[in-house]
């Protein structure tokens, strides 16, 4: 039974299992918890093309189509609606974005098929003594996580990653609320099922990563974007432009 959080051992034990690669940070904690998948097995949803990344990871990448104002028509897509509990959180807010629009629209699709889901962020962004979820300047600019934390209590070890429910209004307002800020900011979190089976990332370039080490759930992953074609456009192996940038040639790898 899985409790209010996982620890970072428990995280990266599940990480590893599944063959997710795994890299440190400078700030990260002992245990390794960020995910860096391998250009074979990374599938993007991103507002527009990244031109920063490699070549080997704008394979299986996926550009948002915007209408006359250039925001994305994801919403628009029945098949991309978003649950219930989360609808009301969402039309809480008054803020929109791109990112919001689009490729958390299809990380919601996907995350919606578990009951129980992980949240973490990247190594970053962690608390510099490895205790806290996330360092004390970011989490106050996040309240309802913060009130999350407070919720778990007093522990005696360290939090890898905290378990939501998408189906609870206040689970759902903390990912709203973290997806929200990654859209508006240069932090990244991590979120997957609790088994840590599929892991996306929500980049701070407007973009979901999905590291899916398994060649069928990948391939199911594809068929299903190809089915929401009219909301993402195909931009892997294409022989068009990408947008281009004064950094083309840095190491960014995803």
């Amino acid at each position: 039974m899985t409790g209010p959080f996982v620890t970072p051992e428990e995280l990266h034990q599940r990480l590893v299992n599944h063959g997710h690669p795994v890299r440190s940070h400078g700030n990260s904690p002992t245990v390794v918890t960020d995910v860096r998948p391998l250009a074979e097995t990374v599938v993007t949803v991103a507002v527009e093309p990244d031109g920063t990344l490699k070549p080997a990871y704008r394979e299986r990448y996926f550009a948002c189509r915007c209408d006359a104002t250039d925001f994305p028509v994801a919403p628009n897509e029945p098949k991309l609606a978003l649950p219930e509990t989360l609808a009301r959180v969402a039309g809480e807010e008054s803020t929109q974005s791109c990112f919001l629009a689009g490729p958390v629209r299809w990380l919601v699709s996907r995350l919606a098929r578990f009951p129980r889901l992980l949240l973490w962020p990247d190594g970053e962004y962690r608390s510099s003594d490895g205790n806290g979820l996330v360092h004390p300047e970011l989490v106050s600019e996040l309240p309802r996580l913060r009130a999350r934390l407070d919720n778990v209590g007093p522990i005696g070890q360290p939090i890898g990653a905290l378990v939501l429910h998408l189906d609870w209004h206040e689970d759902a307002a903390v990912f709203w609320e973290v997806a929200t800020l990654v859209g508006g900011s240069h932090e990244n979190f991590y979120v997957a099922d609790v088994g840590a089976t599929q892991v996306y990332l929500m980049h701070h370039h407007d973009k979901v990563v999905a590291s899916v080490p398994d060649q069928h759930i990948r391939r199911l992953m594809l068929e299903e974007l190809a089915s929401l074609s009219h909301s993402f456009e195909d931009w892997s192996a294409t022989t068009r432009p990408w947008m281009m940038s004064a950094n083309e040639r840095t190491t960014n790898p995803m």
